[in-house]
C-alpha cells in the first residue's frame, strides 16, 4: 500500500522513509542513503450520514455524520441549500435560521431542524466542506410523518326556507369550508 501521512508505516512512525540503494556491478557495489518523506495531501471530506426523522410540525436533530481524517469537527462546515418546509437553527437561538453549521455543532446537540407544519415533507441538500475541498450538495434522506390535524370549520350559511317548506341539506353543504 501507498504510504500515507496519517499513518505513517516507517521505522520512526514519523512519515520519512529511510532507504538505502546498493549497485553493483559484480566486482564494485556502491550504496546511497536516502530518506524520503511523504507530504501530507488534504483528504476530501466524506459525508457518512445525512438523514432527518420528523413530524409535521415538529423539531428534531438531523442525523449528520462526516468524517475527514485530517480536518477537526469544528472546520467541517454543512451550507443548507434549496430548503422547504423549514429551518435549521440552533437550540440556543430559537427562531433564527441557519444556513451554515458545523460537524462540531450537530456533535454537540446544539443543531436542530424545525418543520413549519405544513402537509408537505421538508426538503433541502446540504454542502460539507473543509478547508479546500467541497463536496456537491447532497439531498437528504427525510422521513416525514404528517399529524392528523383538528379539523377546521367555517361558519355554513344554508339560506333561508320559507315556513312549511323542505329543504335536504347535504353533507357537501355542512362541510363547505371543512378541512383536514
Amino acid at each position: 500500500a501507498a504510504p500515507d501521512r496519517e499513518t505513517p508505516r516507517d521505522a520512526g512512525a514519523d512519515g520519512v522513509y529511510d532507504v538505502t540503494v546498493r549497485v553493483s556491478d559484480g566486482l564494485h557495489t556502491a550504496s546511497q542513503s536516502l530518506a524520503v518523506v511523504v507530504d501530507n495531501v488534504d483528504e476530501a471530506p466524506r459525508l457518512d450520514t445525512h438523514a432527518l426523522a420528523i413530524l409535521e410540525g415538529g423539531t428534531a436533530r438531523p442525523m449528520l455524520l462526516a468524517s475527514d481524517v485530517d480536518t477537526p469537527a469544528a472546520a467541517l462546515v454543512y451550507t443548507v441549500q434549496d430548503l422547504t418546509g423549514g429551518r435549521f437553527e440552533q437550540t440556543t437561538a430559537p427562531g433564527v435560521a441557519l444556513t451554515r453549521f458545523t460537524q462540531a455543532e450537530v456533535d454537540a446537540g446544539t443543531i436542530r431542524f424545525v418543520a413549519d407544519g405544513n402537509e408537505a415533507a421538508p426538503a433541502y441538500r446540504l454542502t460539507l466542506a473543509d478547508a479546500t475541498t467541497a463536496l456537491a450538495p447532497q439531498a437528504a434522506q427525510v422521513a416525514f410523518t404528517p399529524v392528523n390535524d383538528a379539523p377546521v370549520s367555517a361558519s355554513v350559511d344554508l339560506g333561508t326556507v320559507d315556513e312549511d317548506t323542505a329543504r335536504v341539506i347535504t353533507t357537501a353543504d355542512l362541510l363547505v369550508g371543512a378541512s383536514d
